[in-house]
């Protein structure tokens, strides 16, 4: 019950800072250049990544570790191939929202598995549709494919981490 409080909360938080995440965004480039501003945030997604990693490999050991190291490959494909940081940060809050929709909802077989993936597939939409709305946004249908993609594969790696329990 907790973790569903949680994921709504965490969808509310993403809607609540759409007006006001490009200024964030823009600002932050701004007073750290767009280099180092880059590098903050690639730092902070090997951080994530190393961390999760380093959290499966003592719970479950390595053969857990190579599965996860596998799914994320797509992630961190789309994370080296996008040029706007924004994207990047899009993976991971993607990302993480879909582990947390498939520990708060998923039911454990391939239904759930569908139903958490249509579920983060729909939050990512409905954030593109909010962003098209606003007038100092812009809702983009591959961010809709990004947002879904990294969403699906936080789904497949909260079905890895629940096989550990």
């Amino acid at each position: 019950m907790k973790l569903r409080i949680l994921v709504f909360a965490y969808i509310l938080i993403i809607y609540a800072t759409l007006p006001i995440m490009g200024s964030i965004v823009s600002t932050a480039e701004r007073v750290l250049g767009q280099k180092i501003f880059n590098f903050v945030i690639n730092f902070s997604i090997f951080i994530i990544f190393s961390l999760i990693c380093y959290h499966l490999y003592r719970k479950a050991g390595f053969k857990l570790l190579w599965y996860m190291f596998l799914i994320s490959l797509p992630l961190l494909f789309i994370v080296v191939s996008l040029g706007k940081p924004a994207e990047r940060i899009h993976v991971v809050e993607y990302s993480i929202l879909g582990f947390l929709i498939f520990k708060g909802y998923g039911i454990g077989n391939s239904n759930g598995l569908i139903v958490s993936s249509v579920f983060v597939s729909v939050v990512g939409l409905v954030d593109e549709v909010i962003q098209w709305i606003l007038p100092n946004r812009v809702g983009d249908i591959k961010d809709v494919v990004i947002n879904s993609i990294s969403g699906i594969l936080g789904v497949i790696l909260g079905k890895i981490y629940s096989q550990l329990n």
